[in-house]
């Protein structure tokens, strides 16, 4: 191993991944990253987006008011211009780079988490909203709203006209909702406490793919964690940060990958940029170690480092962006 030379640098590189520091996060806040196959990249936190230019510098595209309670949700950029943010019961469009941004309404009271568009007409968002509470539904404290006649429902919106229309998959017999989303073309992953949902139609149907891997103990089904599509047919989902399932078919079948005793540490927000090289965080709440896989996510070894990380993305090329607290790096492939 041997220290990067860049002066903004604090970490050790290793001979499969480089880090180069870029400076310091734009400003307070628990942000996240995330970079689209064309090299674009983009941080935002509930407050504000920040997108990565041709001039290596971040810029500010979007912010909410101090005042304002609405906060963001998901953030989506097909390119440097084009873009969405969601917040709750609206999604905003720019196609300027963040100088102009028009309202597109989705479902009024759904409060979506995540977002993915394939062009500007092609797009999903995933989240939560209040249904009725019906007989049999369990009492989940977390789940229910104020005067408990409501409990929170998964919901997944799809459009093919770029938001003038919507059509909506609600999970009404379930609990909870989605945090993420993410597609290769027609397959998609979508995720949160609500389970694991996969779609090869493009987002037309979806189906539940935990309930296979239920805990032989204890009945229970593993918590997805992070998932991440390399293509239309390869992908892998971590499940309690332990475990790593994986597909070579788009999604049709998933089998277990990864020992849970491989490594001590749960790994979360994984990223490939090819079918054995790949990155993942440890799932820590202070801040993740960083971990490589050499062979497809088998098995996992630590980057020893002298910072603790809060967001990865790296987006089918050999490089990307990783995010730690106060600072931001730059990371490729060797």
């Amino acid at each position: 191993m041997s220290t990067a030379t860049d002066s903004q640098s604090t970490l050790i590189t290793d001979s499969d991944w480089a880090i180069q520091g870029m400076g310091a996060v734009p400003e307070k806040g628990q942000f996240r990253v995330r970079c689209n196959t064309e090299g674009d990249c983009w941080l935002w936190s509930n407050r504000s987006v920040w997108i990565l230019r041709s001039t290596a510098q971040w810029h500010q595209v979007y912010a909410i008011d101090g005042d304002d309670r609405q906060s963001i949700g998901g953030v989506f950029f097909l390119s440097a211009l084009v873009g969405w943010v969601t917040r709750p019961g609206a999604l905003y469009q720019t196609k300027d780079g963040g100088t102009t941004w028009t309202r597109i309404n989705i479902m009024e009271n759904m409060n979506p988490s995540d977002l993915h568009f394939r062009d500007e007409q092609m797009g999903w968002i995933v989240g939560s909203r209040y249904r009725p509470l019906v007989k049999g539904d369990p009492m989940v404290n977390n789940a229910m709203s104020r005067d408990l006649k409501s409990i929170i429902a998964g919901v997944i919106l799809r459009t093919s006209d770029g938001g003038t229309t919507w059509q909506a998959h609600n999970m009404n017999s379930t609990i909870h909702g989605f945090d993420t989303v993410t597609f290769r073309n027609n397959t998609g992953v979508t995720l949160g406490p609500i389970g694991c949902f996969v779609t090869q139609d493009g987002g037309r149907q979806w189906t539940e793919i935990l309930r296979k891997f239920r805990d032989d103990d204890t009945g229970e089904v593993p918590e997805p964690t992070s998932a991440f599509l390399l293509d239309e047919k390869r992908g892998w989902i971590t499940l309690g940060g332990a475990e790593i399932i994986a597909t070579q078919d788009g999604g049709k079948s998933w089998h277990f990958i990864k020992d849970p005793k491989a490594t001590p540490d749960t790994l979360a927000e994984i990223s490939f940029v090819d079918s054995i090289n790949g990155l993942a965080l440890s799932h820590d709440l202070g801040g993740g170690k960083l971990f490589k896989t050499l062979d497809g996510g088998k098995t996992w070894l630590e980057i020893v480092t002298y910072d603790r990380f809060q967001s990865i993305s790296l987006q089918g090329k050999e490089r990307g962006i990783l995010l730690s607290k106060e600072s931001i790096y730059s990371i490729r492939k060797r």
